[in-house]
């Protein structure tokens, strides 16, 4: 029972480092896109300046098209963060779970 409750908590520690994983990736990718997002505000405000209706319109295009973008991966980030929280609180139940068969062990 002992070996099978620390390959329990093994496995979801390695779970719970690939959730981590994604959240740092999901952080990264938001960071990217919304500086990209910033970019392309600043060249629609310059190509209007300049009467440049065609790069405008596509500046919006673009611009429309990664607000959307960040929106998914603001999803994505709390459902990996979330995710994370589960695998939290498995491994804590698992470790208890370990703890107690120890006790168990040691007072028979």
């Amino acid at each position: 029972m002992k070996n099978e409750q620390i390959k329990t908590v093994e496995e979801i520690e390695i779970d719970l480092l690939k959730c981590q994983d994604q959240v740092a990736y999901y952080e990264a990718a938001i960071l990217k896109s919304t500086a990209l997002k910033n970019r392309a505000e600043i060249l629609i405000v310059q190509t209007q300046t300049r009467k440049l209706t065609a790069a405008t319109n596509q500046l919006d295009s673009q611009l429309q098209s990664l607000a959307s973008h960040i929106r998914e991966l603001e999803q994505n980030l709390e459902a990996a963060n979330n995710l994370c929280l589960e695998f939290n609180a498995k491994l804590i139940t698992a470790e208890v779970a370990g703890l107690n068969c120890s006790l168990s062990e040691y007072l028979n």
